[in-house]
């Protein structure tokens, strides 16, 4: 009756090819894919080539499908686990305010929510950085013409007293080149107290 009942529905409303890839993944397919790597200052913890991980992204992104963060998180809860980190203050890397207004919300704040649940001594900001100004898709661009996009795109704000001296961790969704959490993390050493540990990490990459 359930897939009767489903192939009804998605015969009066089709669902997007994103959505439906992600129907009868189990949080055990999104760990299984964790593999982590490094560039630079930037641990990345699965490959974006995985068209699994493709789809759950753009499924969260442009659709905000109810299981894509809960899915996508079990990745950083796996590197969670394993790397065995201090206490931690997380931030996301910020859409614009016009961005997030018309999507309503940031993907990157949705995964880390769900996954810093099970981990109380981590914290997590999303007022730590702001992005000044709306750029363009990095996806589109150039080695150069990404740099020049985000070039002076963040803004700090103030760090929360009870996370003084805490690590921080700046999290994106995908990098390819690097550059959108290389400026983050520059903007936020110009401005914290000096020997904050800043890092980077990636779901994808």
């Amino acid at each position: 009756m359930h897939t009767l009942l489903r192939a009804f529905l998605d015969l009066m409303a089709p669902p997007q090819a994103d959505v439906r890839a992600l129907r009868d993944v189990a949080a055990a397919d999104f760990r299984s894919r964790y593999c982590p790597g490094r560039r630079g200052r930037i641990t990345i913890l699965s490959s974006y080539r995985d068209p699994l991980l493709q789809h759950a992204i753009r499924a969260l992104k442009f659709y905000h499908h109810d299981r894509a963060a809960p899915l996508l998180s079990e990745l950083l809860m796996t590197y969670l686990e394993k790397a065995a980190l201090p206490p931690t203050l997380f931030v996301p890397i910020p859409l614009s305010a016009a961005r997030e207004r018309t999507r309503g919300y940031n993907q990157v704040t949705a995964v880390l929510e769900i996954a810093l649940r099970a981990y109380p001594t981590h914290r997590l900001s999303s007022q730590l950085l702001a992005r000044t100004r709306d750029t363009a898709p990095q996806s589109h661009l150039t080695r150069g013409e990404r740099l020049k996009n985000v070039t002076g795109c963040f803004s700090t704000g103030k760090l929360p007293p009870e996370c003084a001296g805490l690590p921080i961790v700046v999290v994106d969704d995908v990098t390819t080149t690097g550059t959108t959490l290389t400026e983050a993390i520059s903007t936020l050493k110009k401005t914290l107290p000096r020997g904050t540990r800043i890092s980077g990490l990636a779901l994808c990459g």
